[in-house]
């Protein structure tokens, strides 16, 4: 950011026992990802990958490669990982950001490759906001 910028603050949607907030993926489809910061990519379900290619948000020359993770139970699982041209939160735009496909459907986490490229994230519990620096 540059000189003078405000933090954003974006309002958390609470699903469950997870925050989550709204995002746009390559301005143009809007769905809400859940803060995790043990995630180390975006992680985006398939069927929304599917979809963004079947309405050609995506295309195959955004397909960069498979990287094996390691889940949170020791598992390992074989990822596609993407290029997404543009994911904004709030205000926040970020470009060129890299986001992996480790699951059929299910939700989108917002891991390391969004959180740290902020100075600074944190949650404001009173607020219920997330504030990217």
């Amino acid at each position: 950011g540059g000189a003078g910028q405000q933090p954003a603050k974006i309002k958390l949607t609470r699903f469950g026992g997870v925050y989550a907030v709204p995002l746009q993926l390559n301005n143009h489809v809007a769905l809400y990802g859940i803060v995790d910061s043990g995630a180390s990519d975006i992680s985006i379900p398939a069927d929304i990958l599917k979809a963004m290619k079947d309405d050609k948000i995506l295309s195959e020359n955004d397909f960069l490669d498979e990287k094996t993770y390691v889940m949170a139970d020791g598992s390992k699982v074989a990822a596609k990982r993407y290029r997404i041209k543009s994911v904004k939160v709030g205000d926040k735009e970020l470009q060129d950001v890299t986001v992996s496909s480790t699951s059929k459907n299910g939700v989108i986490l917002l891991g390391q490759s969004f959180l740290g490229r902020f100075k600074s994230w944190s949650i404001d519990n009173e607020d219920h906001a997330l504030i990217l620096d």
